[in-house]
């Protein structure tokens, strides 16, 4: 496990020249908690010459503190078909590991507000049919986030919301608009009891 050559990029990356690092292994950089997996992850390459896999950890600089790098590495095969070593890269993803967690607080902040809205949200497929519905809206219309699914929401219309041809067929009547500029349709509730108006 030990290190026998490395890259002038070794340096850009931990801020470390090369030749201490040379005898050593690069557990003595990983993170603790990142250690098993280090372990694990050459376990797999040793098994598998054909792979590269990757794994992401993080390790640690010259100037203190750990940072985020994607490692990759493949088995070494002599000429007499025996493993020899491993050959690997490291690359350093920090920048990418801060756009993902900030896309994770953006949405838990977003889950957050779905969640807990008093007005009904709906995001729809372009066949109608709906994605997903946050709770305040299953109220409104009665119905379960499945059965909203199942079935376009044109569907669930009310007979108001449609006029008779001569032939006895039914036909959509453009959306009602308000004041305000909002378009409005009526729903029917999933009891049949009721009739929404939805904007």
């Amino acid at each position: 496990g030990r290190i026998t050559w490395l890259s002038p990029s070794w340096t850009a990356l931990t801020h470390l020249p090369p030749e201490p690092g040379l005898g050593t292994s690069l557990s003595e950089i990983i993170h603790a908690d990142d250690q098993y997996l280090l372990r694990r992850f050459f376990d797999h390459v040793a098994r598998n010459s054909s792979e590269a896999p990757r794994l992401q950890i993080r390790y640690r600089k010259a100037e203190g503190g750990f940072s985020w790098a994607e490692l990759r590495a493949q088995r070494l095969i002599d000429a007499g078909g025996f493993a020899c070593g491993f050959r690997g890269s490291l690359l350093d993803i920090s920048d990418r590991k801060q756009i993902e967690a900030a896309l994770d607080l953006s949405e838990s902040r977003f889950r957050a507000i779905f969640e807990r809205a008093a007005i009904g949200i709906l995001f729809v497929l372009p066949d109608g049919r709906a994605l997903t519905a946050n709770p305040a809206a299953l109220r409104m219309l009665g119905r379960s986030e499945l059965e909203l699914k199942a079935r376009p929401l044109l569907e669930l219309r009310h007979l108001g919301d449609h006029v008779f041809a001569e032939h006895g067929a039914v036909v959509p009547v453009g959306p009602l608009e308000a004041p305000g500029g909002d378009v409005l349709r009526q729903i029917v509730e999933g009891t049949g009891d009721r009739v929404v108006w939805i904007g």
